[in-house]
């Protein structure tokens, strides 16, 4: 994936765009019909869940659907954010469908749209650190857990099960090694943290001040 921090300004003609999401700033461009209605659902649920927190989301985001990702060489990588932009990549349906499981569960209309709600979230998350060159635990830790805040329930509960564990105890753990190092237990025990008392939103909005995840 690629980072930086972006300025949130920008006006969209979704229709000119061919996008059919009910959020007027959120463009979808290419795949199937079908792709672009689960992009625009992803994209929606991870707005709904950032402007709960009490973010500005009226920005423009633009979802390009690909059938492949120039400098995935990995082939593990199913969608990034664009570096300086609000811009975000995902592969297309069929292509995501063909890694069979992600996060260890079957993959299905409701993980694709868990996917384009991460990648969507760090556009937003992008263009509000209030601190230059956010690390990278702190851009993957805003989305993860708006990707498992918007998951399905039930695929939620069994990538928990599937990543068993209590979730980071303290800040030091929260560290780009770990997360370069298995980025999807990463996401998990990320998304436990934020559940313990005496974090949830506060923390998320720590986060982009720079108070937590900066170093």
């Amino acid at each position: 994936m690629f980072f930086a921090a972006a300025a949130w300004t920008g006006n969209v003609n979704p229709t000119a765009a061919g996008s059919d999401c009910r959020r007027p700033n959120v463009v979808v461009l290419g795949g199937d019909p079908g792709d672009r209605q689960l992009a625009c659902e992803g994209a929606g649920a991870a707005l709904a869940f950032l402007e709960g927190i009490g973010l500005d989301v009226s920005g423009k985001i633009e979802i390009e659907i690909v059938s492949s990702l120039d400098g995935n060489t990995s082939g593990t990588a199913a969608g990034c954010y664009l570096a300086g932009s609000h811009k975000v990549m995902v592969l297309n349906y069929q292509k995501f469908l063909a890694f069979g499981d992600w996060f260890g569960i079957p993959i299905d209309h409701a993980l694709y749209r868990s996917l384009v709600a991460h990648e969507a979230a760090h556009v937003v998350a992008a263009c509000h650190f209030q601190y230059p060159n956010p690390t990278i635990q702190a851009q993957e830790y805003i989305a993860y857990v708006t990707m498992f805040a918007t998951m399905e329930p039930r695929q939620r509960a069994l990538v928990m099960m599937r990543y068993p564990g209590k979730g980071y105890e303290t800040e030091q753990q929260i560290n780009a090694t770990i997360y370069l190092c298995d980025p999807m237990r990463f996401g998990v025990q990320v998304y436990r943290h934020f559940l313990k008392d005496g974090h949830g939103a506060d923390y998320l909005r720590a986060v982009l001040a720079g108070s937590v995840l900066a170093q």
